[in-house]
């Protein structure tokens, strides 16, 4: 019997292993608002970005492959964390190149359980750059090119029904009139911004 189970442990697949930790610099801790956060289960690294120094009991899981470190491949991944107390999560489903969003795939993120933001789309190095983000408690759609989160390129806004389309720079349009319409920036910055 003890041949068996000697020839088991050989046969065992290398995914079994545990990848290495991610390098120290890379890693998301203290004053960092971004890094690599590690599956606790099975030790693969997930980009995060954008957290404040308020963020606790940050924990990720990740449904697919890792064999360096780092996830791959078509997957789901689950971030749960408490911001100022308050419990949150990012469900990300889709595909991972090196621990980060690349290629198609949806992001939901969830604040005591309802969505405050919706995205799919297009990912390029762990951000929408083409597609869709919804802010269901604002009643907001934006569809059309993004740039770091910000609409940039043509795209189309639609706030409680009203619609409209143009050619955003930097989270601005201007519309007719001179006004100026800002999405995840203030207006009196697109103002600064032009002159």
């Amino acid at each position: 019997m003890l041949p068996a189970l000697a020839l088991l442990a050989f046969a065992t697949p290398a995914f079994a292993q545990r990848p290495p930790a991610p390098p120290e610099a890379q890693t998301l801790g203290p004053g960092r608002s971004e890094g690599f956060v590690v599956d606790a289960e099975k030790g693969c690294w997930l980009w995060m970005s954008g957290f404040g120094a308020d963020v606790s009991e940050l924990a990720v899981r990740w449904s697919g492959t890792c064999p360096n470190g780092p996830a791959e491949g078509q997957g789901r991944s689950v971030l749960t964390w408490r911001e100022r107390g308050e419990p949150r999560e990012m469900v990300f489903d889709g595909m991972l190149r090196g621990g980060k969003a690349q290629g198609r795939g949806r992001l939901a993120n969830f604040r005591d359980g309802e969505p405050i933001a919706l995205e799919e789309g297009e990912y390029v190095d762990d951000y929408l750059v083409q597609g869709r983000i919804e802010l269901p408690g604002a009643g907001l759609v934006y569809e059309g090119s993004v740039q770091r989160g910000r609409p940039n390129g043509k795209g189309r806004l639609t706030l409680r029904g009203q619609t409209i389309e143009g050619e955003w720079v930097q989270g601005c349009l201007q519309l007719r009139g001179g006004a100026w319409l800002a999405f995840g920036r203030s207006a009196e910055s697109c103002q600064q911004t032009e002159s």
